[in-house]
């Protein structure tokens, strides 16, 4: 089987969910011979303002074909995107049919990659787009041959018109979870062809130990791994926390991995890391007290599966279904609705090592029995056939 796969960026130094996740994904069909993958995307390197970063060309990324395309700056209209984005966040009507048109047309896109995309779409057997906000004019070159894998989240967008008649006349919608398919189902998709494909995740080999010796702060903390930006919803989370210390006074320190727009508050007990070399990352996921997933809206957490098999608790934002779905399914962690419920999931684990051991094992296990390759790779290739 050939696929040609669609993203807005693409690489190892991509810091993206969406990203990450379909990049694996690729990597093992190319490893196991189930399929050979072309990858379209553009020259961009950040999802929020796009730009032509990257030269234009093809390059061979861990034995995959990629071939980049200039962002089509001249055929869109990204302060109207944006514009017509902050009026169906915050007026109350939301966005009319045309403007929701409108909005749409003025996505960020290549016009370069669509075209190519149309002049070589029968020397592929399936095109995958990911994620459907970024993808969304690619998908519209050949629908009869595109899945979207959808990355759906409970946001605006995913409410709009253009958005559900993209994945309707698609020819499949892949899905992460359950609470991800049935919230398209609540937003109108009918699609019949849909597939629920994760992923598979090789534990980290990480150390709590090997981490406490490399360091001269002692103090316990809570761990954020990901983007510091407005749609992760950090800047909740660096309140929550600074509440948690003025309310409940200990030498808890909140230490993120990654970099954003969003910079952590100057304090001496909120520790930005930034971007560290995967063995650090794994002990220091090891080494945390909980990690801490605020975001509303997600599709999947990479960083929350990537945790629980170093057997490290997860405490997640209880208004995402997603999150809250997998930290009660396998009793892997907490999730907080309210500041108050925040206090209690970090307290519990504070004063109760041994039930935060038990947590985090029951994660590890979880992962184990649901997030191999071969199961993933099997749901897939279901899928696409």
């Amino acid at each position: 089987m050939k696929i040609a796969w669609v993203f807005l960026r693409y690489g190892e130094h991509i810091l993206g969910g969406a990203e990450y996740h379909g990049r694996l994904m690729i990597e093992q069909l190319m490893r196991w011979n189930l399929a050979q993958v072309d990858v379209l995307t553009t020259t961009a390197t950040v999802h929020f303002q796009p730009s032509n970063d990257l030269p234009a060309g093809v390059e061979v990324v861990n034995g995959v074909r990629v071939l980049r395309f200039p962002i089509a700056h001249q055929f869109y209209d990204l302060r109207r995107h944006q514009e017509l984005s902050y009026y169906h966040f915050y007026r109350s009507s939301g966005l009319s049919t045309s403007e929701e048109n409108e909005w749409a047309r003025h996505m960020p896109f290549s016009a370069a990659l669509c075209a190519w995309l149309d002049a070589h779409q029968s020397h592929y057997d399936a095109i995958i787009v990911m994620p459907y906000y970024y993808a969304f004019h690619a998908a519209l070159v050949s629908p009869h041959k595109t899945y979207v894998w959808a990355c759906l989240h409970d946001e605006p967008p995913a409410y709009t018109r253009p958005v559900m008649r993209m994945l309707n006349r698609s020819r499949g919608v892949i899905f992460n979870t359950e609470p991800e398919l049935a919230l398209a189902r609540r937003l109108g998709m009918t699609n019949p062809n849909v597939g629920i494909v994760a992923l598979g995740i090789t534990p980290l080999s990480g150390s709590a130990e090997r981490f406490w010796a490399q360091r001269e702060d002692r103090r316990p903390f809570l761990l954020y791994a990901g983007r510091l930006e407005s749609g992760k919803n950090i800047a909740e989370l660096y309140q929550r926390f600074i509440a948690f210390k003025k309310r409940h006074p200990s030498p808890l320190v909140l230490r993120l991995l990654g970099k954003g727009p969003e910079s952590p508050p100057e304090r001496e007990d909120i520790v930005a890391e930034g971007f560290v070399p995967a063995a650090l990352k794994a002990d220091i996921m090891a080494a945390a007290l909980a990690h801490v997933a605020p975001s509303k809206a997600e599709s999947l957490s990479l960083s929350l599966l990537e945790a629980w098999t170093v057997g490290t608790p997860s405490i997640v934002n209880g208004q995402c279904e997603v999150l809250r779905f997998q930290v009660t399914r396998c009793g892997g962690g907490y999730f907080y609705t309210d500041q108050e419920s925040f206090d209690n999931a970090v307290l519990r684990l504070v004063n109760n090592p041994q039930h935060r051991d038990e947590m985090g094992e029951r994660g590890r296990r979880f992962v184990q029995q649901h997030y191999t390759w071969s199961r993933a790779l099997k749901a897939f290739m279901e899928v696409v056939s």
